[in-house]
């Protein structure tokens, strides 16, 4: 099967690498692309698979142009940090994407 991956650099790309090499997968083929989109793009296309995080990937599985199969791998578990400035104006917009982001972090089945 071919792997399409991000470019050298790219966080993507080194947490793909980190799985292969965590599951012992040696790809015979592997296509490089600059951007996520272009990989969206090549998987819908049938050019391949390739590892998105959950919310880079929402639109294409609420439309079910792409297929998700997830894994659960907690080694290769990627922290990340929400931030904000404290003392600063928040609008009512800003407090939704908030609220929504950290409600996905609490429950991590929640849909997209």
């Amino acid at each position: 099967m071919t792997w399409l991956i991000r470019e050298p650099g790219c966080a993507m790309r080194q947490a793909t690498l980190d799985l292969w090499n965590g599951l012992n997968i040696k790809p015979e083929s592997v296509l490089v692309y600059n951007s996520n989109t272009l990989i969206k793009e090549g998987v819908k296309n049938g050019l391949g698979v390739a590892v998105f995080s959950k919310l880079a990937i929402c639109p294409e599985i609420h439309s079910r142009q792409l297929i998700v199969s997830p894994f659960k791998d907690r080694d290769r578990f990627r922290p990340f940090f929400l931030l904000r400035k404290d003392k600063q104006f928040k609008s009512n917009l800003h407090e939704r994407l908030w609220n929504f982001i950290r409600d996905l972090d609490e429950n991590p089945n929640a849909s997209c």
